[in-house]
């Protein structure tokens, strides 16, 4: 599986992205009181609100299956859901929606980086982090294995 991780302010910009027309994107989890995404932006406002001073309190995370590799909705929110607990975003707001714009299967999930009492997830060597989540998770769901960078001599953090 490969991850990405972005910190940004522009959620409104985000949002119009994920979820426009043209990239066929599907709701698969949220965290929210609603899958609507004007709603759900409203509610990741509301959290990072919660703590002022965080410069970017929202993440963009991409998770992408390696190309002929798919998996069922429900398969997809339990991969979303354990990667972000494991990540420690599981106490903050977040929607996901599936993209069909591309030959791979991928996600894209916008959520705060402020929980629910006001922290800030912490960031420290997440792109580390990221690709050690990303390698148990394909073990467990069946995935093909992707190599983390230190195993393929990269070093941006990126597992592909």
């Amino acid at each position: 599986m490969i991850t990405k991780i972005f910190h940004t302010v522009a959620v409104d910009d985000l949002m119009a992205y994920v979820f426009a027309p043209g990239k066929s994107p599907e709701v698969i989890t949220y965290t929210m009181a609603s899958a609507d995404p004007g709603a759900a932006l409203a509610d990741l406002r509301g959290y990072a609100r919660r703590h002022g001073g965080v410069a970017r309190p929202y993440a963009h995370i991409v998770l992408s299956l390696e190309p002929g590799e798919s998996l069922s909705k429900l398969a997809w929110a339990d991969v979303i859901d354990e990667y972000m607990k494991a990540m420690g975003y599981g106490m903050c707001a977040y929607i996901a929606a599936s993209h069909g714009d591309r030959a791979h299967e991928h996600v894209h999930v916008i959520a705060s980086r402020i929980d629910g009492k006001g922290r800030r997830v912490s960031d420290s060597f997440e792109r580390y982090r990221t690709q050690e989540i990303a390698r148990a998770l394909e073990k467990k769901h069946n995935l093909s294995p992707t190599p983390s960078a230190w195993d393929s001599g990269r070093d941006r953090g990126e597992s592909h």
